[in-house]
């Protein structure tokens, strides 16, 4: 999803000046690029849902719910951070909504609610002019972990509108930080000295590169100085329970574990804090920094080991949330500003947030007894040594909270992550009575599932509709995993036992360890959204849990909850921050989830291709198994299809023993036809009912076929299509093969002579040939196709194989030339009619008799203006994206960017790379617009259109792509252009890739879709499906400039022929005559002169008087008088038009090029001389240059290039030299 770039104040890293991983280094700071998918929206009732598959959403009372994307940053050492700012350099999409934005909605509890009635969209936002948020990007926390700076930033890819009820995407934010290094100094932990602890803030961060090159990993791994003691593992308890934990220690030791047990009493005679909570997290902080701790056990309850409480606000404010994350983050002192509350947002050091990016992991053991630890710690070594008797095994426990509000519904959420385990339910949406009982959750508690979810209501003491008391009912023979999000349920400071101590502790059944709230728990008030907030911190945990590979419990936890770190507010209701501090583990933090002891090494599916009776590219497969556990367990394997054989099926394997099995193909498999065939593998441990089920693929292919399964051909009376079609296996053999045609566009006895017949293959033959005949005809049509269907393939292990279809493509020859147009004299009189006529053309030459419409006239200057769209450097997937089945780009180009007016016959669009799909209906269509860009006026246009181009193509290769239109277009120059590109077809293929440019304003309306809203060409107003975009598509445009001329249509053609009078309005020296019958067949005559029949003639019509007085007065004040310029051929009344040089340049060699204004047909000299003192003398240098465009250059050798050279032009008449 990302791309980055960074940048670092080169006085922090004084050499880094390099390129990384597409990054780049500069001296303004850190430049990260977020590249964002393209927004979903979801309509409601009365809101729609935004999402975007990167992102997530968090809810704020009455504010849009975005989706957001949280950045992680590192900072280079020592650096400050003084602002965050975003650009982006991607064209920005407007989506149009038909819905305002879903609101969020407090959050509620048990006995705490926000009154749903009471939420509403905040005013200040929905009725607002601004966009919300106001900036792509903010800074949510400057966080620290091991020493080193993180920036956490919030980055919204979309901006809501409410105003203009439209969304602003960008595909790509560009995050700017701009840092500064002053004498800085906190109160936190040394920078990073561990390798381990190196990986993880690399791990953690979205730019790794920024770490500094001076650091010494090699110094990173851990000392091996017997005075430099490392203890992996830290028990903290009291002198009372340490003998208790001392099996624990034991256990860890052999388990590869450095372990030491530290006793409350020496370090709050050691360690001298502002409170015992202090001195303990004093000593946790020396043991991470000096020993390398890593695992922190807090071996005892409230009075037993210290805790600290910490600041909460949803709708109520307590400072008294037990809360252990205070030791498990130990950067700063969690209370800069010295009072009584701990833990609120701008405690942390310079008054920004805590630190809540954890150094160790901490569990704790609520034990307050000797037998309590024991309990304990015998139930925490059983399940880390005994083999799990369900492993894949889950229980789901959801109550309904009232107001249509279901836990199960919560629940529901933790699926995806459960997709490997047997899944149990209590459900009060499903309960026969309506909600499930005490006693049915202790029965299937008995039945040891391993993991336990609850959502519902709880309390101190009850939790899963059980009181503490009902636990000694508990009888599970392995302990299970249990998280729950309901209230209080893990509050220790209670007095009594919690219901999270009861279940841990109580008893050597229950859980190993417990994830519950020390305070109240929060979820979402309307249904549909009950897994929110608590239930937010429990789905990342089991998705860190049992998806991302992460085996130890507690790191998963604390993982999970750092996963949330984008959500935890500063200001307001803080519901998120308020669960990350009462969410806590009750347990051992080494600990690692217990997965069922037979294990498979790999989960790779046999997979095998061939031909139907072989070869085959492989034929077995080997799995080894495994025990991991401590006893010997028994095993079976077996496969779901008789073409695959499993050996040996069955056996037993004691502790610690691997054993091979062979998954093979049985010789079944080379009788099967072609096809797909998929077999399971299932592979059982018949103690515990555990089964790994692998897939097997076949893949079988015929082994004859077309060679292509595309071809064309061109429309001639000679032509035929050759068709190879192939054998690729089995060629010792005899084969044969059918083949038939059929009509698809093309009709068979018109276009082609139908054929089928037989291929027969003798042995050793490869291939075989069917030709097929095409016809010729005199008629202009479009690309026609018809098929070649090869079928009943016989022999021994003959079969078809795609392409088994050949579509043959037939090119029309007949009218390339369309018309022929004939003026009897080429040199004619402005105003005066003269004789025209127009022949239709076949491609041979002949006239085209069964031509009988009319045609446009219109009279041209004979020079093409090629013209490209400015600047289009960028690529963009419009207008030739067929990665859905239809589309439409409809944008709008200013008189700039097409040129100027004229008559448009082609436009041409740039491929960046070459790709070959079909566009059905591709439609080109273009009208003058008074709109210069979209929004607020945004819609799909139905009215007034030219359709100039309407055929099926496939675009062949990369770079300009012509497309000469069947219907030119009359641009008027002053008016924008409004172009519309459309394509319908009956699937999605693959997207395109062409140039744009990247324009100021919004230019471009498109979209996309899979056939669901018809067709593209019907869009209108009441389509609201739509992104607007800063991006045009880059178009080369074709153009002539017009000359008047009547009449505009001639015809009716008889016979194929016309003939008849024109006339034309205005002189040219270079005018040609075009016509066109609208359906893409036109014809040009040659070029002719048309002038003035007098002076007086062209006076009047620049309206200039015709009595003498204005022959000798320069009109536009261009130097030139208008008889000058009537010689010239220029317009008299504009100073732009005049004979000027353009451009003067000297070459490498000496000579002189020179560029000057000309007129099409006139003759002109070239003059010089070597001073213009006293008027000077000039020469012809060159003469008799006819000029056949706008602009003639020429180049003059230079006889004395050290001298001065005086240039100028001359136009030569017949009458007059200017």
């Amino acid at each position: 999803m990302k791309n980055f770039r960074f940048n670092i104040l080169p006085t922090l890293l004084p050499a880094l000046l390099f390129l990384l991983n597409g990054s780049f280094v500069c001296a303004d700071g850190i430049v990260l690029d977020y590249n964002f998918s393209e927004p979903q929206i979801i309509d409601g009732e009365d809101f729609c849902n935004v999402y975007i598959p990167e992102c997530r959403s968090k809810t704020e009372a009455g504010k849009p719910v975005l989706p957001f994307f949280t950045a992680r940053i590192l900072l280079p050492q020592g650096a400050r951070l003084n602002f965050v700012s975003s650009s982006s350099k991607k064209h920005e999409l407007i989506i149009n909504l038909k819905q305002p934005v879903q609101f969020g909605r407090s959050p509620i509890s048990d006995g705490i609610s926000a009154n749903p009635g009471a939420d509403s969209p905040d005013p200040t936002v929905y009725s607002g002019k601004d966009s919300y948020p106001s900036e792509n990007a903010r800074l949510i926390s400057v966080q620290r972990l091991h020493g080193r700076d993180i920036a956490l930033i919030a980055v919204y890819p979309v901006l809501y509108e409410p105003a203009n009820s439209r969304l602003r995407f960008n595909t790509q934010i560009t995050v700017n930080l701009s840092l500064e290094n002053p004498p800085y100094k906190t109160a936190s932990l040394p920078e990073v000295t561990n390798y381990d602890r190196f990986q993880e803030v690399m791990e953690f961060v979205d730019n790794p590169e920024t770490h500094e090159p001076h650091f010494n990993i090699a110094a990173m791994f851990p000392s091996e100085d017997p005075a430099s003691p490392v203890y992996d593992y830290l028990i903290i308890t009291t002198e009372a329970l340490s003998d208790a934990f001392t099996p624990l220690a034991q256990h860890k030791e052999n388990a590869g574990l450095s372990v030491k047990i530290s006793t409350v009493e020496e370090i709050l005679s050691t360690w001298q804090g502002t409170d015992s909570a202090t001195s303990l997290r004093q000593h946790i902080a020396h043991a991470y920094t000096n020993w390398n701790t890593k695992y922190v056990l807090l071996g005892g309850g409230v009075g037993t080991v210290p805790h600290r409480t910490a600041y909460g606000n949803v709708n109520v404010t307590t400072k008294n949330i037990p809360c252990d994350v205070y030791f498990a983050c130990l950067d700063g002192s969690w209370n800069s500003n010295g009072n009584d509350i701990w833990g609120e947002p701008d405690d942390g050091e310079n008054g920004g947030d805590v630190d809540l990016l954890a150094e160790v992991i901490v569990g704790r053991a609520l034990v307050n007894t000797p037998a309590e630890a024991s309990a304990f710690v015998e139930k925490t070594i059983r399940y880390e040594l005994d083999e799990h008797t369900n492993a894949e095994h889950a229980l789901l426990a959801g109550e309904d909270l009232g107001n249509g509000i279901h836990g199960g519904a919560a629940l529901d959420k933790l699926l995806p992550s459960l997709e490997n385990y047997a899944v149990n339910r209590l459900d009060d949406r499903y309960a026969p009575s309506g909600s499930w009982t005490g006693a049915e959750a202790l029965q299937l508690l008995n039945a040891s599932p391993h993991i336990v979810a609850h959502t519902g209501h709880a309390n101190v003491q009850h939790a899963l509709r059980l009181n503490n008391s009902s636990l000694s009912n508990l009888s599970n023979t392995s302990p299970f995993i249990v998280a729950g999000t309901g209230c209080h349920s893990g509050n220790f400071t209670h007095t009594g036992k919690c219901f999270a101590q009861a279940i841990t502790t109580g008893s050597p059944h229950g859980a190993a360890l417990a994830i519950m709230n020390t305070d109240l728990g929060w979820y979402g008030n309307n249904p549909g959204t009950e897994w929110m907030f608590s239930g937010e911190f429990m789905m990342r945990f089991f998705s860190r849990l049992l998806t991302k590979n992460e085996q130890g419990i507690a790191t998963a936890f604390i993982k999970s909850r750092e996963e949330m770190l984008g959500m935890i507010e500063t200001g307001g209701n803080m519901p998120y921050r308020w669960c990350f501090f009462t969410f806590t583990f009750f347990g051992d933090p080494h600990t690692a989830l217990k997965y069922d002891s037979l294990s498979v090494s790999s989960n790779t599916p046999l997979s095998v291709s061939g031909y139907a009776g072989g070869p085959l590219s492989s034929s077995s497969l080997i799995y080894t198994i495994t025990n991991s556990g401590t006893g010997t367990l028994s095993w079976a394997a077996s496969s779901s299809a008789d073409w695959l054989e499993v050996s040996p099926s069955d056996g037993t394997i004691t502790s610690g023993v691997t054993t091979n099995i062979s998954v093979t193909l049985t010789s079944l498999a080379e009788t099967l036809p072609p096809g797909k065939y998929t077999a399971a593998v299932c592979i059982s441990n018949t103690l515990t009912g555990f089964t790994t089920v692998t897939p097997a693929f076949l893949n079988l292919s015929g082994n004859i076929s077309f060679l292509t399964e595309t071809s064309e051909v061109l429309e001639d009376a000679d032509a035929i299509v050759t068709l190879e079609v192939i054998r690729h296996w089995h060629t010792n053999l005899l084969a044969s093969v059918d083949y038939s045609t059929m009509d698809i566009s093309a009709t068979a006895g018109e276009d082609y002579t139908a054929s089928s017949g037989t291929l027969h293959f003798q042995p050793g033959e490869t291939s075989a040939q069917i030709t097929i005949p095409i016809l010729d005809d005199d008629i202009s049509e479009l690309t026609e196709t018809f098929a070649v269907i090869l079928s009943n393939a016989t022999g021994t292990h003959a079969y078809l194989e795609a392409p088994a279809t050949n579509i043959v493509t037939i090119l029309d020859n007949d009218w390339h030339t369309h018309f022929s147009v004939n003026v009897a004299e080429n040199k004619q009189r402005v105003g005066e009619p003269f004789n025209i006529s127009a022949t239709a053309r076949t491609a041979t030459g002949n006239t085209y008799t069964l031509f009988e419409e009319e045609c446009v006239l219109y009279g041209l200057i004979n020079e093409p203006v090629i013209h490209d769209t400015p600047f289009a450097t960028n690529t963009w997937d419009y207008p030739l994206s067929a990665y859905k089945a239809d589309g439409r780009t409809q944008s709008i180009y200013s008189p700039d960017d097409v040129g100027g007016p004229g008559l448009i016959t082609a436009l041409s669009i740039r491929l960046r790379q070459v790709y070959k799909h079909p566009l059905s209906n591709w439609t080109i269509r273009l009208k003058h617009t008074p709109h210069a860009e979209y929004g607020p006026y945004t819609g799909w246009e139905t009215n007034d259109w030219t359709v100039a181009l309407q055929t099926n193509i496939t675009f062949q290769g990369a770079g300009w792509q012509s497309l000469d239109l069947a219907t030119p277009f009359l641009y008027n120059g002053k008016d924008h252009l409004m172009v519309d590109f459309s394509f319908n077809n009956e699937k999605g293929t693959s997207s395109g890739n062409c140039y744009a440019a990247i324009t100021e304003t919004y230019q471009t309306l498109f979209y996309s879709s899979d056939n669901v809203y018809g067709d593209p060409l019907l869009w209108n107003e009441t389509m609201t499906k739509g992104y607007i975009a800063t991006v045009l598509p880059g178009v080369r445009f074709t153009r002539y400039k017009e000359l008047p001329s009547e009449p505009p249509v001639i015809g009716t053609f008889a016979d194929g022929e016309w003939t008849g009078l024109a006339t034309v309005l205005s002189p040219s020296t270079n005018a040609v005559l075009y016509i066109n019958d609208l359906n893409g067949h036109g014809g040009f005559s040659e070029p002719i002169e048309v002038s003035w029949r007098s002076f007086a003639e062209y006076l009047e019509f620049y309206g200039l008087p015709t009595d003498g007085s204005a022959d000798n007065i320069d009109s536009d004040g261009d130097s030139f008088t208008n008889f000058e310029e009537w010689l010239a051929g220029t317009d008299p009344t504009d100073a732009t038009s005049f004979l000027s040089i353009e451009e003067f340049k000297i070459q490498s060699d000496g000579s002189t090029q020179i560029k000057w204004k000309s007129i099409p047909g006139k003759v002109y000299d070239i003059e010089s001389a070597s001073s213009i003192e006293q008027g000077g003398t000039f020469s012809t240098t060159v003469s008799n240059i006819l000029s056949r465009g706008y602009s003639t250059v020429e180049t003059v050798e230079t006889n004395s290039p050290a001298n001065s050279q005086f240039y100028r032009i001359r136009l030569r008449t017949e009458n007059s030299d200017l």
